[in-house]
């Protein structure tokens, strides 16, 4: 014969209910963004400069790159001569988060030269 014990209770102080729960993963959409990011480089038709055109964020921070259907963009070390990550094409939104690598890049159109600078600082010790 088995026999089978289950109990359940619930702590005497309701605000000690949450005290250890961790946090969920973040979730990220579709274009890799979570709900808020830290911040946002964009160009629309038109334009003619990144807005903003110097952006500087804590490692980890997740930036929105938005660009058109006639700019992209294009990361180079800070003095623009060596290409050091993937570009984003053209009409794409999508989020990165900044860890390691290079602390400065410049962000360049191909088509059009516009140039924005992202400054990554280390929030650590």
């Amino acid at each position: 014969m088995l026999v089978a014990c289950a109990a359940c209770s619930s702590p005497s102080d309701p605000a000690s209910i949450d005290a250890h729960h961790t946090p969920d993963a973040l979730v990220l959409d579709q274009d890799g963004c979570p709900p808020v990011p830290t911040a946002m480089i964009e160009i629309a038709d038109g334009d003619t400069a990144y807005t903003p055109k110097t952006l500087e964020v804590a490692m980890g921070a997740y930036v929105r790159f938005v660009t058109s259907s006639t700019h992209d963009m294009n990361f180079y070390d800070v003095f623009g001569q060596q290409q050091i990550s993937a570009p984003i094409g053209f009409s794409t939104t999508k989020c990165e988060d900044w860890r390691g690598s290079a602390p400065m890049f410049q962000i360049k159109c191909s088509v059009h030269g516009e140039v924005a600078m992202l400054t990554i600082v280390n929030s650590g010790p």
